[in-house]
């Protein structure tokens, strides 16, 4: 029973990650193109379904590489940004944080009303952890290898237990 539960919060997940990621850009293509969203959506399916096909698991891994990049770099501008919009710079921003009691590392309250206390943070983490984390057939929890050498050749294997692979892929 505990299976099918974590697998079917699992897939929740999944469904509710991949519907955003789709529809996020829909909804910037939308509005640079004014093509209504159905047809933003529909493209970037195609688009995305497109490019894994030609390009594969190395398509896969250089966009998530770029997209790091452009995440980090995003952080990073809006932390400088938002700091250098404040009067009196970071140590004002520190002390507003500090009086506002935004810096206390472990917040042991049992109030279910704060949004980030301990007990919130372990009993959610475990949650998200049991969903992702679900194990395949009562063996061990399954791990994906990916492996690229420098020739440019890469595997995939899905390893369900310790001695057993269920997917190879080589290029």
């Amino acid at each position: 029973m505990g299976s099918l539960l974590t697998s079917l919060l699992f897939h929740i997940l999944r469904g509710m990650h991949v519907a955003l990621v789709i529809y996020a850009p829909s909804l910037v293509i939308n509005m640079v193109t004014g093509l209504p969203v159905w047809e933003c959506i529909l493209f970037m399916g195609c688009f995305t379904t497109f490019y894994t096909a030609l390009g594969g698991m190395r398509a896969v891994i250089w966009t998530d590489v770029i997209q790091f990049c452009a995440v980090s770099v995003g952080v990073l501008l809006i932390f400088y940004t938002a700091l250098h919009h404040v009067s009196g710079g970071a140590a004002a921003a520190y002390r507003t944080a500090l009086e506002a009691g935004r810096l206390r590392l472990f917040n042991f309250s049992t109030d279910p009303r704060e949004l980030t206390s301990f007990w919130a943070c372990i009993i959610g983490g475990s949650i998200l952890c049991a969903a992702v984390h679900h194990k395949i057939g009562g063996g061990l929890p399954a791990v994906c290898h990916i492996a690229i050498d420098p020739r440019g050749s890469y595997h995939v294997a899905l390893v369900a237990d310790r001695d057993r692979s269920v997917c190879l892929l080589p290029r």
